[in-house]
């Protein structure tokens, strides 16, 4: 989430700003998953007439236990053929596989 905020803070080679600045937030901030606190962000990106989404989920990890490493889930979306037909639907999918996780 700090790096999240360091890009859209205005230091970012112009590319990287404009991509970013095209974003919108759809969702930031923890949620527990499986007993575990991750931090998560959630993007949606307009470009060149297409949507692209991007979720993120990241747990910094328990450094004294090796059953509870550093973890970062990523999915990015193209749009490309069938997509998500709306943000609704897109943060449903999202969710559904987040709250899937399990620990082992």
């Amino acid at each position: 989430m700090s790096r999240y905020e360091q890009r859209t803070s205005g230091f970012l080679v112009p590319l990287l700003q404009n991509i970013l600045t095209s974003s919108t937030l759809i969702r930031k901030g923890k949620k527990v998953i499986s007993g575990m606190p991750f931090e998560e962000l959630l993007l949606k990106t307009k470009s060149n007439g297409k949507t692209f989404y991007s979720f993120r989920l990241e747990y910094p990890g328990t450094p004294e236990s090796s059953l509870e490493p550093y973890t970062v889930l990523e999915l990015s979306t193209v749009d490309e053929g069938l997509g998500f037909k709306s943000d609704e639907e897109a943060i449903h999918f999202w969710d559904e596989m987040i709250t899937s996780l399990r620990r082992f």
